[in-house]
């Protein structure tokens, strides 16, 4: 299972020991669609991301865990309200192309 971490979740991003302690390897990515900072409800502050094939490349880090599963209830937590984890697809480095589940954020919220 694999996790796309952008904004203050990344490596070296504010709150990255959130996620840090969980077992796994790490990549860099690219999803696609529009990162910007939430000006409203939950998660106001934050950044956020709607995710778009249409959209432009934005680069993301990406754990591989086979323990991931364990710990998504936790972030589910964390990441509160303001975001829904959703499925999408990631182009890796050497150019495969990989499912992972990322926090999306929730115009609904």
């Amino acid at each position: 299972m694999r996790l796309a971490l952008y904004g203050i979740l990344r490596r070296g991003g504010s709150h990255h020991y959130e996620v840090r302690s969980i077992p796994g390897t790490w990549a860099t990515g690219i999803v696609r669609g529009w990162t910007y900072q939430i000006t409203w409800g939950p998660a106001e502050g934050y950044d956020g991301i709607t995710l778009s094939a249409d959209g432009p490349p934005v680069e993301v880090d990406i754990l591989d865990s086979d323990e991931l599963d364990r710990y998504l209830s936790r972030l589910d937590d964390f990441e509160g309200p303001g975001y829904r984890r959703v499925t999408v697809a990631a182009a890796l480095a050497d150019g495969s192309v990989v499912d992972v589940e990322i926090f999306e954020a929730d115009p609904e919220a």
